[in-house]
């Protein structure tokens, strides 16, 4: 599980970053399709190539119809990067993101095997704070 090449992935496409950002809330690959102006067949083959990186995923509403969501990995590691504008703690993150200590703990070693944040200071043994990187910030500022 590496999320950070998923969000290369989805920052590399123009179509992939918009319809990620459209995705906060539920929506239909039609209703996709009508606000992004692009073939239906477009939208299709992006959900199936994000939901393929566990990204967003379907709920069936009627029949064959079907709404898309962004996945929980994906909103919190969207949120770690949002919330790391500031130097934090790994118990400041987990306060504000409301998660078990261990899913953002996941997700901070990740990101820091990867240089999106970096370990800023030390006070204490127990008291580490990370901060954004340069590549942080611009993968950041691409979502």
């Amino acid at each position: 599980m590496n999320l950070f090449h998923d969000y290369a992935f989805v920052v590399s496409g123009k179509k992939r970053k918009e319809v990620v950002k459209l995705l906060i809330d539920p929506r239909t690959p039609t209703e996709l399709s009508k606000i992004l102006k692009v073939h239906a067949n477009v939208i299709t083959r992006i959900l199936k190539d994000l939901s393929s990186r566990d990204l967003v995923e379907a709920h069936v509403l009627q029949g064959k119809k079907k709404t898309y969501r962004l996945t929980k990995r994906g909103e919190l590691a969207r949120q770690v990067l949002d919330n790391l504008l500031e130097p934090k703690t790994l118990s400041d993150l987990v306060r504000l993101l409301r998660v078990h200590r261990n899913i953002v703990s996941s997700i901070t070693k990740h990101l820091l095997q990867n240089g999106f944040i970096t370990l800023f200071k030390t006070i204490k043994p127990a008291r580490k704070f990370y901060q954004l990187t340069k590549k942080g910030e611009a993968v950041r500022d691409k979502l």
